[in-house]
């Protein structure tokens, strides 16, 4: 008994001698296993194919918030309102009318009226004005007349005279009355004269009435501008987004209504600063969303933001980071994707650009 465990010490002592040596090799065969390639370390990482960020739907030019003009300013109220949510409107037509409308309406009247009466002062002043040169000029042909009868007066008293058959005292007077014949004549040319060739402005009657139908005019002019300002046009062609203020109701400080050209679309996609080196105007993008349908919107890169600001489209995870510094990208559709992406304005969708080469070597290009 004592032989035999002696002899089964041994052969355990043996096993886990082997044991352990079985294991000191295994550990450095693993080890010279997982040794690192130098060639593995080396090779490229694979190259992203896409992009991808959260944006909007927007329409290609800028969605115009319209409010009512100056004249009304935000407290107005909306007396008719011309359109409904979702109508085509054409750049200038009128959208909507405030209820002072009528008020600046009789006003208006009234100072047309005002205008058409200075018109006719003026025209009245114009034809005492001809009137007075028409009769300076009977006058001036009666002067003549009277100068001729005194001269011929006078001449033949001074034959007389001369043969001793008038006085002395009778060819003076008959002088006098030629010589006062005379002066009447040249004051009356005179006064021809100055109402022929005066500026006619320059005439007392005809200025007062030109300035009083200037004024007139003006005042003209400041109704018809308050009159067009009681109404509300739109600023461009597009489509009615959405109503701020129906009639009756005050504008407030959103406006009135708000118009977008949604005949051409685009996305504003928020791409993180990180990617936007890989980014290039003409890269193809797909843009989803639920409410699309299971078929993207195709459409390109049309524009790159050139300022970095905080994201303001952000995932609906409560755990997402929505402090990421972003540049907006906007990709534009065109044909039959701008036509379905029409009626969505703002909504929100993912997009996913894609990039066909790393960075480094599109430049090496």
């Amino acid at each position: 008994m004592r032989r035999t465990s002696s002899r089964f010490k041994i052969a355990s002592a043996v096993l886990v001698v082997a044991v352990l040596g079985v294991g000191s090799m295994l550990a450095f065969s693993g080890a010279a296993h997982l040794k690192p390639d130098p060639a593995a370390a080396a090779a490229p990482m694979p190259v992203q194919n896409f992009v991808v960020g959260l944006g909007r739907l927007e329409p290609q030019a800028a969605v115009v918030q319209v409010s009512s003009p100056s004249g009304g300013g935000q407290g107005a109220r909306i007396g008719r309102l011309f359109v409904a949510e979702g109508d085509a409107v054409a750049e200038g037509q009128a959208l909507a009318e405030l209820d002072s409308a009528a008020r600046l309406d009789a006003e208006l009247d009234s100072a047309r009226a005002n205008v058409a009466l200075k018109q006719l002062l003026l025209a009245r002043a114009r034809a005492e004005a001809a009137e007075t040169t028409t009769r300076r000029r009977l006058a001036l042909a009666r002067a003549e007349a009277d100068l001729a009868v005194k001269r011929v007066d006078f001449e033949r008293y001074e034959q007389l005279g001369r043969n001793n058959f008038a006085s002395p005292q009778l060819r003076e007077q008959k002088r006098l009355e030629m010589v006062l014949a005379e002066r009447t004549r040249e004051e009356t040319l005179a006064q021809l004269k100055r109402s022929e060739t005066q500026f006619e402005g320059a005439q007392i009657d005809i200025a007062q009435a030109m300035r009083e139908l200037g004024v007139a005019q003006a005042a003209l002019a400041l109704a018809q501008a308050q009159r067009d300002d009681a109404v509300i046009r739109a600023p461009t062609s597009g489509r009615v987004l959405q109503l701020f203020a129906r009639a009756g109701e005050r504008v407030g400080s959103d406006g009135v209504l708000e118009i977008g050209a949604t005949q051409t679309m685009a996305a504003i996609v928020e791409i993180y600063e990180n990617d936007v080196p890989k980014l290039r105007v003409g890269q193809q993008a797909q843009v989803r969303a639920s409410v699309l349908g299971p078929e993207p919107l195709e459409g390109r890169v049309s524009r790159i933001g050139l300022a970095v600001r905080r994201q303001s489209v952000v995932n609906a995870d409560p755990t997402a980071n929505t402090d990421n510094r972003v540049v907006q990208v906007q990709v534009l559709f065109d044909g039959e994707d701008s036509q379905r992406a029409a009626p969505f304005t703002r909504l929100q969708v993912r997009a996913a650009i894609r990039i066909d080469e790393p960075p480094a070597l599109a430049q090496g290009k």
